[in-house]
Order: C-alpha cells, then structure tokens, then sequence
C-alpha cells in the first residue's frame, strides 16, 4: 500500500467544532470513531515515514504487518463514516467518508459521495473542492464538471486558508494541461494568501521555465530549498514537460553566468 498525503479536511472541521463549542456529547459517535481510524492511520504513515531504506534496513516483509494496520485502519475509518453518512448527511460526515475514500485511492467512490451530499444542499466550499479534485483525478471526461466544482468552491470561498487548496488544486490541473498562463494566475492567487506556500511557489517557478524566465525559475528553486522535498515526483514531472516546450519553441537565454547556472539547476532538477 502505497501512502497518500491529501490535505485532510477532518481537521479544520474539528476546529470548527471546538470553536463553535460542539462537545462529544453533540458529536456522532460514528464520525469520533471515523476521526480516531484516521488519526491512527496517520500515525502510522509518520511511523513508517521515518523507517531508513537500504540493505541492511527493514525488508518489506518486516514493514508488512505496519502497512496492514494502515490499511485496517481505513477500513474501520470508511464503516464509521459510512454510518455517520447515513444517519446524518452532513458536511462532517461527507468530509470524512470522501477524505477517507481518497486516501483508498477510490477516487469515482469518492466523487459519488460528495456530490450526492452537494446535492442535498450542503453549500460547503470544502467538499466542493474535494468533488472536484476527485474529478479531475478520474480522467478526461469528467474535466470540465471537475473545474466547475473548483470555480463553486471559490465562489463560496476564495480567500480564506482552505481556498489555498482549491486555487492549487486549480494551478495543478493548468500546468498538467499545459496552460501555464492560467496556472499563474491560480498560484499567484495563493501567494497573495499564503507568501510561504511550497506547493504555489514551486508552480510558479515552472510557470517562468515556460515564460523562457530561467533566471527568475532558478532563483524560485533555490529559494525553496528542501522544503520543496515532499514535491520531488511532481515537480520533476512538471519542469520535464516546461523544459521540453522552452526546447521545441526553441526558446533562448541571455549567455550569462546566471542563466547557465539557474538552467543547470532546473535540469538537475528534472532529471
């Protein structure tokens, strides 16, 4: 079982709640119990994020009964939602069953559940954002119901923390399309929010491979440093096809120290 990071929604709406003055006595025993699974879930992605790799480090025979116990702990973790769907279509419930659905990898699952709880009425910019993100995970047919569930979720929110997830959920699908003008737009729309944000800033640097701006790109990676670790695999995917369309338009740079440097770097960094 391969470990998938989503941004869990469960957590700002447990926020929400703790604010709001919503004890345990108010919750759905269900949705605490969903929440737990998830917690020990997480738990145990922390865990065997930290375990070394190499030859003479735990086999994956020895990690089995740990990837086990993850797994387990969706499936208790997608019962418990399940049921707090059905008992009470609410924002929380459909947050936690579609969040847990996601980190299943059922995205067409997923996607089902939020939009029947849109349907219902929940006007929730949130699971808006998560219906979309599920769409447009599921394959070209559903692209442009996915960007319209973006756009819904930004309509009822597009400045507050959670509408940095939607404005990159937003930037991602327009660099992976290859609309490098339109991601800008998206990421910069996060930068506005959140100056620190890896996910916008290491966008916004594929945005200026594709403007032919290799310093600027240059200085943005160097910039990131290693928090721009988590993102290896996408970002490499990303600057592979930027420098590749710099290539076939058969763009150029200023033969400059910093350019050759800056170009060294994204290569280094695709590769």
């Amino acid at each position: 079982m391969v470990a998938r990071i989503i941004p869990n929604p469960l957590k700002r709406i447990a926020l929400t709640m703790l604010v709001l003055g919503v004890g345990a006595t108010q919750a759905s025993a269900s949705i605490e119990a969903g929440t737990a699974a998830i917690a020990k879930y997480e738990e145990i992605q922390r865990d065997l994020a930290k375990v070394p790799t190499g030859l003479s480090h735990p086999t994956p025979n020895d990690l089995a009964p740990a990837h086990k116990a993850a797994e387990e702990a969706l499936d208790s973790a997608e019962v418990a939602f399940r049921q707090a769907f059905k008992e009470d279509l609410s924002e929380v419930a459909a947050l936690g069953l579609v969040n847990t659905l996601r980190l299943k990898g059922d995205e067409d699952l997923a996607a089902e559940v939020a939009e029947e709880a849109l349907n219902e009425g929940i006007e929730s910019a949130v699971l808006s954002r998560e219906y979309g993100a599920c769409l447009l995970r599921i394959g070209p047919k559903h692209t442009q119901e996915g960007i319209d569930a973006l756009y819904q979720s930004l309509a009822w929110d597009d400045s507050s923390a959670d509408a940095v997830g939607t404005w990159n959920e937003l930037g991602t699908f327009y660099l992976r399309d290859a609309m490098p003008q339109s991601a800008k737009d998206s990421f910069e729309a996060v930068l506005v929010l959140d100056a620190q944000d890896v996910r916008a800033r290491l966008g916004r640097l594929v945005v200026s491979v594709y403007d032919g701006d290799i310093a600027d790109a240059g200085a943005r990676l160097a910039a990131v440093g290693k928090d721009a670790q988590p993102f290896d695999t996408q970002l490499r995917r990303e600057l592979r096809s930027a420098l590749a369309d710099f290539d076939d338009h058969r763009r150029t740079f200023a033969d400059t120290a910093e350019n050759h440097f800056a170009y060294a770097r994204l290569l280094y960094s695709a590769a």
